[in-house]
């Protein structure tokens, strides 16, 4: 008995057929011919939280074959929130920011040192993050106007991971070399190697939120989860070289070689993304209608209780067909609101971390120094920023409306840090210490990385849905942009820091 054959149709009756592997329930093919079945499979596959929560009561007594149907659809749905979660696992670039020490202690610290080197060495957070980010905002801004089609996406998708490892192996072998009579090369090498990496990053990131702002509104946030979560991952993968590794350039080597690991799963997980069929499905439909952030979740309310949503979608207004700048005009005076929430956030997140938090010493000695950067900076950032994405996608509170105000309030983290033990490099700190207790300031440390999680999931949730469907790649190419922008607008405002200590 072969595995039974199965079609989903969509609104345009286009049928996407899927051979099931895991359930033959029969010897013959059972299509979804009724009326009532192509209704129920097209509203699974337009809104996932129809079947991915819970089934509605009134589908209880289905036949066999109807369940199996839900099991596909369920299947699918699962299946690429799983792909996408690590697919957007793209952040393997964050090595570079998380094994500092590396660099400034390793590779630079040598015996004839320089004033210029010096320099090098104080602010080489601030100067990796600007020779990473800002290539990456003009290659971001070409993406943005190039072909949005999803085949374009996938192709540049592929290429930009190929290269992103590529160039980790560069850095490995770096690592393996002895640069201690030309530290100064070594320095600019990895400086132009940051923004190889970052150009490729920036267009795999734009590619990666164009196509998930084309889904349902959880999955542009799948990506979020996925940038903070890779920062997690190669927190982790640091405290564990130091607790292990004899040495600071075996220490590197296992680091970076994690990195490609990581890219190369990314890059198997695009591969298979493509057969997705639910992925298809709305990579592929066009919308006959628009249906604004509020309308959705009025829709989404109505499905859940299994009421009839025909007469909301009825009433909605007609898409504005535009081209060219004028579509990118049009995106942006609809969405201007949450990509300045977007810069806000960013820049107040990259201007603390992690060019403040990795200089802020311990007073009270609750674990070894070597230590206390990679856990209470790094890993605490990425964890709880992870922690905040998640909570965004079951609590999507305050709205769109009143977002901004608290995004405002984060304002104040800046001058909370720096009174903080911050004790940056060949600075001598005339500021006073105001919070002596490193408690005080982790538990601030965790409410600063949980907000910048959860208000960053809610702009760029909120911004694909504040324009019609077919605008929605576009709107979340943007928001990827803004993000490059808010990062390097932090990063350079962190050079201030320093001086304000002196």
């Amino acid at each position: 008995c072969s595995a039974g054959e199965y079609s989903c149709p969509t609104p345009r009756h286009r049928q996407y057929s899927v051979t099931l592997e895991d359930h033959k329930p029969s010897c013959s093919t059972v299509a979804i011919d009724s009326v009532y079945h192509q209704s129920y499979a097209t509203e699974c596959l337009a809104n996932p939280e129809y079947i991915y929560d819970a089934l509605p009561v009134s589908h209880a007594n289905q036949s066999n074959n109807d369940k199996i149907i839900d099991e596909l659809i369920n299947a699918q749905i699962i299946s690429l929130r799983m792909r996408w979660y690590v697919l957007s696992v793209s952040g393997a670039n964050q090595s570079l920011f998380v094994k500092p020490n590396y660099f400034v202690d390793y590779k630079l610290n040598v015996t004839n040192s320089t004033p210029s080197l010096d320099n090098y060495k104080t602010n080489f957070l601030s100067y990796l993050g600007i020779a990473s980010k800002a290539p990456n905002i003009l290659l971001q801004i070409i993406n943005l106007f190039a072909n949005t089609g999803y085949g374009s996406l996938s192709i540049r998708i592929s290429v930009t991971l190929i290269v992103q490892s590529l160039v980790f192996v560069f850095t490995i072998i770096l690592a393996v070399i002895d640069s201690t009579g030309w530290p100064d090369v070594f320095f600019w090498v990895t400086m132009l190697s940051a923004a190889v990496i970052n150009v490729a990053n920036g267009v795999y990131q734009g590619c990666v939120y164009g196509a998930a702002a084309k889904l349902p509104m959880g999955y542009p946030n799948a990506v979020t989860i996925g940038m903070n979560m890779s920062g997690t991952i190669a927190s982790l993968f640091m405290i564990i070289s130091i607790a292990v590794s004899p040495s600071a350039k075996v220490a590197a080597i296992i680091f970076f070689a994690c990195a490609v690991v990581m890219l190369t799963i990314c890059l198997v997980s695009e591969f298979y993304l493509k057969n997705n069929i639910f992925y298809v499905y709305h990579t592929e439909r066009e919308v006959e209608s628009e249906i604004s952030y509020e309308d959705m979740k009025n829709m989404n309310k109505k499905l859940e209780s299994n009421a009839d949503v025909s007469a909301d979608t009825s009433t909605t207004a007609s898409e504005p067909d535009l081209q060219g700048i004028y579509q990118y005009k049009y995106v942006l005076k609809k969405t201007w609101v949450q990509l300045l929430n977007i810069v806000l956030i960013y820049f107040v997140s990259l201007s603390i971390f992690p060019a403040l938090w990795a200089d802020i010493k311990p007073l009270n000695g609750m674990i070894d120094e070597k230590y206390y950067s990679p856990v209470f900076c790094f890993l605490l950032f990425n964890l709880f920023a992870t922690i905040g994405n998640g909570i965004a996608q079951y609590v999507q509170r305050p709205g769109p409306k009143y977002v901004t105000i608290f995004v405002l309030l984060r304002l104040l983290y800046i001058p909370f840090f720096l009174y903080c033990n911050y004790r940056p490099n060949n600075v001598n700190r005339t500021l006073s210490v105001v919070f002596k207790n490193d408690w005080i300031y982790i538990v601030t440390a965790v409410t600063m990385a949980t907000s910048s999680g959860y208000l960053s999931s809610l702009a760029i949730m909120y911004t694909p849905r504040a324009v019609p469907q077919k605008y929605a790649s576009t709107a979340g190419m943007m928001a990827a942009l803004i993000i490059i922008l808010g990062i390097l607008l932090g990063i350079n405002f962190s050079l201030v820091y320093p001086i304000l200590n002196m």
